[in-house]
């Protein structure tokens, strides 16, 4: 190969790097994680509120959503980030009952991809009655078919852990769970657990219009190339 096709074949490589490279960044850019720490608290470290709206993302809750994080009077309401760690983050809670909703202010379609739960109250613990929380999320998919997936935050610490959902958990329009009503029972006959939630994860999914501009700005290299060759 001459020096001249040599740097002409290094050009074609180095143009369709940079092409991808930025595409790709662009397509990933829309990967957020929903961490409330944007949702105002008292000094004592709580708060309510009925609509969070963030990063171009909403959770609604029927029954509104009580908020908690640093400055919490009470260790009994704002679990460990992780077990040990001996730090605290905003988290959210729904009143029970209520059924959480988590959509795209745009409408469009969205992946998702981990939440961490826990227990609302250090104090509800199986022993006393109380079950560790079941929290059952149910996905729309654009292609309308339905999707669910159930996690157990039955970690003894009063902490959270992180949950990460299956692969049928892209391209959703929509994802609800519900916070059940809170009841009394008995070790033998546990009610329902209440949860608590922090960190979701998600991503957008890319725009059609997104992956026909990919397209073509790959034709446009290909076509770019082949007429360096021909000259």
């Amino acid at each position: 190969m001459t020096t001249l096709g040599m740097r002409r074949g290094g050009l074609r490589i180095g143009l369709m790097g940079l092409l991808l490279g930025m595409c790709g960044a662009g397509l990933r850019a829309g990967t957020v994680t929903l961490d409330f720490e944007d949702v105002p608290l008292s000094s004592q470290g709580f708060g309510s509120l009925a609509v969070y709206d963030s990063q171009g993302y909403t959770l609604v809750s029927t029954s509104g959503f009580s908020a908690r994080g640093p400055g919490t009077d009470s260790a009994n309401y704002t679990p460990e980030t992780a077990p040990g760690s001996g730090a605290v983050s905003t988290s959210l809670a729904a009143f029970a009952p209520g059924t959480i909703t988590l959509i795209r202010d745009d409408g469009g379609a969205f992946n998702l991809a981990s939440i961490d739960l826990a227990r609302e109250f250090r104090f509800n613990t199986p022993d006393v009655g109380q079950a560790y929380p079941v929290v059952t999320f149910t996905g729309t998919r654009a292609d309308g078919t339905i999707v669910t997936q159930a996690f157990t935050a039955d970690q003894a610490e009063f902490a959270f852990a992180t949950f990460a959902f299956s692969s049928d958990f892209t391209d959703l329009l929509s994802v609800s769970w519900d916070q059940p009503p809170f009841t009394s029972g008995t070790p033998t006959a546990p009610a329902p657990g209440l949860h608590q939630f922090d960190n979701i994860t998600l991503s957008t999914v890319p725009e059609p219009a997104s992956l026909a501009m990919l397209a073509s700005s790959l034709s446009a290299v290909g076509l770019a190339a082949a007429r360096r060759r021909r000259g």
